[in-house]
């Protein structure tokens, strides 16, 4: 009795029988007869068909095992398109070659001499072995089932009678076939017996390829998959899971391949296993179904990880059906989910609650927690939350460093830390600094730890923590890389001539002063171990740069010192011709010898030298000429409290204004507005010079900006007084408003201007020859304040008032 299939199978034969009889008849019936030439042509042209036939399959549908990953992965919807249209074009050039082969043999067997032509039959008989009986047919019944399995939709009738196509044809060439093209004919013959629902004839194929030591691993590992398939189709797909996890030794030969068609049946069969089962146990086959996928996450090497990642999560996302929530879900489908919302703008807000999510979640495993931080340092960036990215990433620096993206992650953290410093976020100081002391504590090994310790000393620098800053770049001493040394020497020799200038009291700068001189003697070693480590032409000049750097730094401990001399002699041996020299360090050449000169009260030296400075430098000049305004302004300030008011003013032309307007023409340049206290100063310097008209147009702009200011409103009415004549009495009266409102501030104005308002103010009623009986009375309350009247500058003008008005 026959089975069913067998039955099928005798149909399908008796019908080839009956369609060979059509073709056949009619070729008869023409009486056509080929000639000598054509017969090679003929055959050449029918294994031309079937060569092409062969191409597509070989070259095209299983190009690196592609056609598997369709049929037993989780493949890209794109592949899947490809590989049918592929699949399609492979059974229709299948049948051309063996209507090409058939109506070559029958050509043959009409040829005149075939009879009586071993030749001929010969001819025939290789076609006829090689193509009808073999190439052919398998490319048919390959053919036909991946059409049938991609072409048409589950439960098509069209996708059975191909499967049914595939299983004849491939079950009846068999017998005649051995090696990897009966192992490729049985697993396809397999595959299409399973889909008819033929289980047991479908294993015995599945079990003979996986069995067959000469088989290839690709084909072996195939068969063993079919196999795991057959037993999920007649038992519990939890049955299937495990049998898949003996399989991964056979899934190793075949590298990532192998792995993610193991995961993604893993995934298929585990998610089966969730839809039959409920409550707590199909949590479990959920949580399994996505294993294996984190397994290869973690293993991925660091070059590939990023592209593993993508293609993992790609997957897990094409086994989630569209709009389903998947906050209850697997751990991995959440962070799948959130990085795809990620990258979307519009998304961003919901990606990072998602990723937040999942950090929540007690059972977290550790290479979950680090993908789920690093993503949502991803998308925090990309919402310019820098601060709350570099967080994320110091997290798994600090909570997971045995993760393969610990290094990684914890020079994000401090790179992200930076840049939200430099932008002035709130905390962003304490995380870099947390995170620089996390690196220099776990991440030492790291090649960029001492670049970070530059960092961190700059930082330090910055902050006035000099003590610190000099710690933090003391282990980069002794780097292997001498421009890095060199950009420590250069740090450490900014720290201590920053930390010199910025010395609060007397007793700090004798400290620093001390810790330079004593360091004199290791920087000048330190310097001379680099010229002997055979440097490179640039960073030879970079070693006798800092030792131009060094002499300055001397220079200036000597000027701190008031050893005037000694830091000019200090200068004057640096050789300024040397091709190591740049504009930056002879500007501060002539900056330290321009403050020797005028500490020696050779200011004309001075001058002399500003002049270079400005030829040399003249971006900086303001470094120089604000202590020398001040200088100078201090000394003409000290001639008027003497009450030395002309030797005062003519100091003041000849040396103060020069100065300032210098200063003032430099300021002008500058992209930034001058600061109010550089532009009081410039004021003052015309008004001390007799320059009132100057000066009180600049007074006049400062009291819009500063309209209660003492200095301000001092200098103005100093203007007003001077630049008007005794007789105009509307001009005085404006200055006498502006005396009488700083009197009656008090001395808290400053005792200059305090008495230099009381002074004026009396001097405007003489002048205008008003009141001029309140002058005596007035004096004499002032005496009481203060018996020396304010001191030399005022009294002898108080004393003559007092004398002409008694």
């Amino acid at each position: 009795m026959m089975t069913p299939r067998h039955q099928q199978k005798s149909v399908a034969l008796l019908a080839g029988i009956l369609l060979a009889g059509w073709i056949v008849l009619p070729l008869i019936a023409s009486g056509d007869a080929l000639v000598d030439d054509d017969v090679d042509g003929i055959i050449e042209s029918a294994k031309a068909e079937a060569d092409r036939a062969a191409a597509i399959y070989f070259d095209e549908l299983t190009r690196n095992g592609m056609n598997w990953m369709v049929l037993l992965g989780v493949p890209d919807p794109r592949v899947r398109e490809e590989v049918a249209a592929t699949a399609l074009s492979l059974f229709e050039a299948a049948q051309a070659a063996e209507r090409a082969v058939q109506n070559a043999i029958l050509d043959l067997e009409a040829h005149p001499d075939f009879a009586g032509s071993r030749d001929l039959r010969r001819k025939r008989q290789e076609l006829a072995h090689a193509e009808r009986d073999r190439r052919v047919p398998f490319l048919i019944g390959a053919g036909a089932f991946w059409h049938g399995q991609l072409g048409f939709e589950s439960g098509d009738d069209q996708r059975k009678r191909r499967m049914q196509l595939a299983a004849e044809t491939l079950e009846t060439m068999l017998p005649r076939m051995e090696g990897n093209l009966r192992d490729q004919a049985a697993l396809h013959a397999g595959f299409a017996l399973h889909e008819l629902e033929y289980a047991d004839a479908a294993d015995t194929y599945f079990r003979e390829v996986r069995d067959r030591e000469g088989a290839s691993a690709l084909h072996r590992f195939v068969a063993s998959l079919g196999v795991v398939r057959v037993e999920a189709h007649r038992r519990q797909p939890g049955e299937a899971v495990r049998m898949l996890d003996d399989l991964t030794a056979r899934a190793e030969p075949l590298g990532r391949f192998g792995e993610l068609l193991l995961a993604d049946q893993h995934a298929q069969l585990a998610r089966r296993a969730a839809d039959r089962a409920s409550g707590r146990s199909a949590e479990r086959w959920n949580e399994r179904a996505f294993s294996r996928y984190l397994e290869i996450i973690d293993r991925a090497s660091e070059e590939d990880a990023a592209a593993v990642r993508q293609l993992i999560f790609t997957r897990i996302r094409r086994l989630i059906d569209p709009g389903v929530d998947v906050s209850a879900m697997p751990a991995l489908v959440v962070i799948a989910q959130a990085d795809a919302l990620g990258r979307e703008d519009a998304t961003l807000d919901e990606a990072a609650e998602l990723f937040e999510s999942a950090l929540a979640r007690d059972d977290l495993a550790e290479a979950e927690a680090v993908l789920a931080l690093r993503g949502l340092a991803r998308v925090k960036q990309s919402l310019d939350e820098v601060l709350e990215a570099s967080r994320a990433h110091f997290r798994v620096a600090r909570d997971f460093p045995r993760a393969r993206e610990a290094e990684d992650s914890v020079q994000r953290a401090a790179t992200l830390a930076a840049q939200a410093y430099r932008n002035r976020e709130r905390h962003a100081a304490d995380a870099l600094r947390e995170t620089l002391a996390l690196m220099f504590e776990r991440y030492e090994h790291l090649r960029a730890a001492n670049s970070w310790r530059l960092f961190a000393g700059r930082l330090d620098r910055a902050e006035g923590r000099y003590a610190e800053a000099l710690e933090q770049i003391e282990p980069v001493m002794n780097d292997d890389d001498p421009s890095r040394v060199i950009d420590a020497l250069s740090l450490r020799l900014g720290i201590k001539r920053d930390a010199l200038r910025r010395a609060h009291d007397s007793g700090e700068a004798r400290v620093w002063r001390e810790r330079t001189a004593k360091a004199e003697a290791e920087l000048r070693q330190a310097f001379d171990r680099l010229a002997q480590s055979a440097p490179t032409e640039e960073e030879m000049r970079s070693v006798e740069q800092l030792r131009v750097q060094l002499e300055i730094l001397l220079a200036e401990i000597a000027l701190s010192r008031g050893e005037y001399q000694r830091a000019l002699d200090r200068v004057d041996g640096i050789d300024e011709e040397d091709e190591a020299m740049t504009s930056d360090l002879l500007a501060e050449i002539l900056q330290s010898r321009i403050n020797a000169y005028q500490g020696l009260g050779e200011r004309s030296r001075a001058r002399e030298t500003l002049t270079q400075f400005l030829d040399a430098a003249p971006e900086r000049v303001g470094d120089v000429l604000v202590p020398m305004v001040e200088g100078a302004e201090s000394e003409v300030r000290r001639l008027l409290e003497r009450g030395q008011e002309n030797e005062a003013q003519r100091l003041a032309s000849r040396e103060l204004l020069p100065l300032a307007e210098q200063y003032e023409a430099w300021l002008e340049r500058q992209a930034e507005p001058a600061p109010i206290a550089s532009r009081q100063r410039i004021a003052d310097a015309y008004r001390f010079a007799g320059e009132y008209d100057q000066a009180q147009s600049r007074y006049a702009e400062l009291r819009q900006e500063r309209p209660n200011a003492a200095p301000v409103l001092i200098g103005l009415a100093e203007c007003l007084y001077h630049t008007a004549d005794s007789d105009d009495v509307e001009t005085l009266g404006e200055a006498m408003q502006l005396y009488r409102r700083l009197t009656a501030s008090g001395r808290t104005v400053g005792e200059q201007i305090y008495w230099l308002a009381q002074l004026r103010s009396l001097q405007i009623l003489d002048r205008i020859q008003r009141n001029t009986q309140q002058i005596g009375p007035q004096i004499e309350r002032l005496r009481m304040e203060d018996e020396d009247l304010g001191g030399p500058r005022f009294r002898p003008h108080f004393d003559e008032l007092e004398r002409k008005h008694n």
